[in-house]
Parts: C-alpha cells; structure tokens; sequence
C-alpha cells in the first residue's frame, strides 16, 4: 500500500515503533467508550491489535491502518478498512481524544472511503457505531451512507450503514 494523503493526514501501514501511541490512544476510557465492547485496551491487548492489523494488511491489502499528522509525524489514531461478516468489508476510524471535533476523522474516512472504492474496487462498505455515538454517525452520514438497520457485533447493539461503490453503480452490465 502506497500511504493515502490528504491536506493534513498521512494514512500508511503500521511500523513496530507505533506501537506505544497506539497504546496511549487505546487506553483511554473516553475514546474507547464506543468501540468494541467500551473497554480501554491494555498495553497487551493492543500489542495483539496491532499485530492483527499488520497480518491484515499482508493477507487482504488493507487495515486499520495508522493515521498521522503530516506536518508533525504524530500517529494521532487509526482509519481504515477491517472484515466485518459475511464478506462485508467495515470501514471505521478512531482518533486520540485531543485531536477531536477538527474534522480529522471525516477527512482520514473520506480518503479511506475513496481508496476502497477506486483502487481496491470494493463494491461497498459498511460502519457501525453505538446509537449513542453521535459524532461517529455523523461522519458516516458526510461519506453518504445511509442507515440500513439496527444489528449487534460483540453483544452490543449497533447502527449499521452502508454506501455502494459509485463507480460501479455508473459502470454499464452486460
């Protein structure tokens, strides 16, 4: 994977050394109170994570991938892409409590939402999210998905939204 750039965002595969941001973000309780099962991950867990992340991205082409700051290098939090079920494929996004409400998270899920669809050719992708996740379902709602249903993922009930590849919408069927 080539990084993904956008005016202020490098989105790229992980490195070993990312590993102690990665940790600082995943503990705190405000930022994982919505992912998973609500829990902040310890530094074990989260060594585990980014172990699956990397394997991910060398089985399948994409991740969770890390998200840093171009003008500073700082790994801020994760955007990317991660098998969901039923060979759906869930794009999520999660950033470091001081980096929210700056329009990061749109901007890193735009740039994913745009690779998945032009480059790896997905036909479509789905986000989930706590229903008292408001900030998370407003940024799916700004990459034009559209709420399908209520589901549950790790004994949590969900949100669940999709969005169709528009280029395969456009593209003519024999």
């Amino acid at each position: 994977m080539v990084p993904l750039k956008t005016n202020r965002l490098l989105i790229r595969p992980w490195h070993n050394d990312d590993l102690e941001a990665l940790a600082e973000i995943n503990a705190d309780p405000d930022v994982m109170r919505y992912i998973g099962t609500g829990i902040p991950l310890t530094f074990e867990e989260t060594k585990q994570s980014l172990a699956r992340h990397m394997d991910s991205q060398d089985r399948r082409g994409y991740c969770m991938w890390a998200v840093e700051m171009r003008d500073s290098g700082e790994v801020i939090g994760v955007c990317g892409l991660i098998d969901y079920r039923d060979d759906e494929v869930e794009t999520g996004w999660r950033l470091a409590r001081r980096c929210w409400g700056r329009g990061l998270a749109t901007e890193a899920a735009r740039c994913v939402q745009n690779h998945a669809f032009a480059t790896l050719n997905l036909p479509r992708l789905i986000a989930i999210a706590y229903p008292q996740n408001q900030p998370s379902i407003h940024i799916m709602k700004k990459l034009g998905m559209q709420f399908r249903k209520m589901d549950h993922h790790a004994g949590v009930e969900v949100v669940y939204y999709t969005v169709e590849n528009p280029r395969q919408a456009a593209e003519p069927s024999d």
